[in-house]
């Protein structure tokens, strides 16, 4: 792809990175959450960012990691909220429900963070489950289907 038919689609390269995540991560969420545990879910999240570790590792070095994680943190605020709309038609969320997203997005994108750059040897299902069991109380009453 040249130079000219890339910026037609994207302004930079961190829009083509969100894009490919937001793109690869809705479509196994959405293929997945409804079957399966949710942690079972994420995992598969992070299995596809694992068995990508070469293109998310060029768009995690330093000088772009915090772009992509303020990203990623954002994806998984908005998830959980495009989720309570549509499953249980929760709309607006309370001050308190929001508080509890965002602490968990905050922690599950940190976590992720540290498990991708320490090379842990945990594997992503198993780190996908302490995510899912790392919720706060009422956030996991919500998505606690298939546990």
């Amino acid at each position: 792809m040249g130079k000219q038919t890339f910026y037609y689609h994207f302004a930079a390269k961190n829009d083509l990175i969100r894009w490919v995540f937001s793109e690869k991560t809705t479509a196994i969420l959405d293929e997945w959450i409804a079957k399966e545990p949710w942690g079972k879910s994420l995992g598969r999240v992070l299995n596809m960012i694992a068995s990508e570790k070469l293109f998310y590792s060029k768009a995690m070095k330093k000088r772009d990691s915090d772009i992509f994680f303020s990203y990623f943190y954002d994806y998984c605020v908005q998830y959980y909220l495009k989720q309570l709309k549509k499953l249980y038609g929760i709309d607006p969320v309370d001050k308190e429900l929001i508080f509890q997203i965002q602490f968990n997005c905050h922690g599950c994108t940190n976590m992720t963070r540290e498990w991708l750059e320490h090379d842990s040897d945990e594997s992503p299902e198993a780190i996908g489950i302490k995510l899912y069991e790392a919720l706060p109380y009422r956030l996991k009453s919500y998505f606690s289907f298939g546990q």
